[in-house]
């Protein structure tokens, strides 16, 4: 654990080993305080708040938010989640008969809900890149532009995969699409606050990014940015104030709803940085390695995912038969958290089940020995 994270991070249940940051994060106590003070705020003069107050300071972070991902203020805008993103850029792209879209086979399950609608209401298709767990950059080119033909029209590209946590070459993946002609939307859901991130390097059409996971920000917080040809296209889902005046002041006001997880942004930098970047990505690399390591000597196997291509999570393989459906790994995440009083994620990937834990700065090695501890006979019964 970080000197200092324990304080942060009181609001976690002190009885509970929380392994599972990358799915949710976590909120630091001065964040959440920040947060409940803006919301006492709006309720003590509604009126003020929303008409007068809100737009301002929205304004304001939505230009800190810009400078920290490393795009210019008029290329980024705030959304809910990478799924609302994502969701965006393919309405932009404004797929025509027949076209195809790529997604990989690590592809988060609502992405893929995404883009199967997208391509089915042009009869077109949805095709699926095979990504294997290494550390291999032109076997992920290969793997995109293996399926790629004269019909793709887009391609999401996982920056961290969800279900695996492996870390894809994006910047390389980008430029050998867009040399194709494929409009390229990242899907960078775990990338802020786990690494170095300039989103204007990746050179992508469109990026998008959560702040409420690695970067602990209250939920929902995420990005999407957009480069110069698309955001005459880019509008918002949902059409309200400021729609005429385009990207991205369009995404600003989406109805009357509870801003503040976006006015909280800066102060979860603050939070974090206060560790020192390269302190922080370094404590949870390495734990994830630490505790990945040690569960997967418990059960008598090696984490699958290469030491070049992960970060802050790590993937251990579980027996055959585990789980080989999201349902029963539903199922398995809530025996471990009623069992041993450990949050995990599980997911199966190719018909096997793995178990992705996480680790962040308020995590240390007692963590993962509860579950290196536990597992094994729960694994029996």
């Amino acid at each position: 654990m970080l000197p200092g994270a324990g304080e942060l991070w009181a609001d976690l249940d002190p009885l509970v080993r929380h392994c599972n940051h990358g799915s949710y994060g976590a909120v630091p106590r001065p964040v959440r305080e920040h947060r409940n003070a803006l919301q006492r705020r709006a309720e003590a003069n509604p009126n003020q708040w929303f008409r007068f107050e809100l737009p301002e300071l929205l304004e304001r972070a939505r230009l800190h938010m810009a400078d920290f991902i490393g795009v210019s203020a008029d290329s980024a805008a705030f959304v809910r989640n990478a799924t609302t993103g994502v969701n965006v850029a393919l309405q932009a792209v404004g797929l025509r008969e027949g076209d195809e879209v790529i997604v990989t086979d690590h592809v988060y399950g609502a992405v893929l809900r995404t883009a199967r609608r997208a391509t089915e209401r042009v009869n077109g298709t949805t095709r699926i890149a095979a990504i294997d767990l290494v550390d291999d950059v032109d076997a992920h080119v290969d793997a995109f532009l293996s399926v790629t033909n004269d019909h793709t029209r887009a391609a999401v590209i996982d920056h961290i995969a969800s279900p695996t946590g492996l870390v894809l070459p994006v910047n390389e993946i980008v430029a050998a699409l867009r040399a194709r002609g494929v409009v390229t939307i990242v899907d960078a859901a775990h990338a802020p606050g786990s690494r170095e991130l300039t989103v204007s390097d990746i050179g992508a059409d469109f990026w998008t990014g959560n702040f409420h996971k690695w970067l602990s920000a209250p939920r929902p917080c995420a990005a999407l940015a957009v480069n110069d040809e698309w955001r005459p296209r880019t509008e918002p889902l949902v059409a309200s104030v400021g729609l005429e005046a385009g990207f991205p002041t369009s995404f600003a006001w989406q109805g009357t709803d509870d801003y503040t997880a976006y006015l909280c942004l800066e102060p979860a930098v603050r939070v974090l940085k206060s560790f020192g970047w390269e302190t922080l990505w370094r404590h949870n690399d390495e734990l994830a390695a630490f505790g990945g390591q040690m569960v997967a000597d418990a059960l008598g196997v090696e984490p699958v995912l290469p030491t070049t291509a992960r970060g802050p999570m790590t993937l251990i393989p579980l027996p055959d038969g585990v789980i080989t459906t999201d349902l029963e790994a539903r199922g398995f995440i809530k025996r471990v958290s009623d069992a041993l009083n450990v949050e995990i994620a599980a997911n199966p990937f190719r018909g096997q089940g793995y178990l992705r834990l996480s680790a962040h700065a308020y995590n240390d090695e007692s963590d993962y020995e509860t579950l290196a501890k536990g597992l094994p006979g729960l694994l029996a019964v």
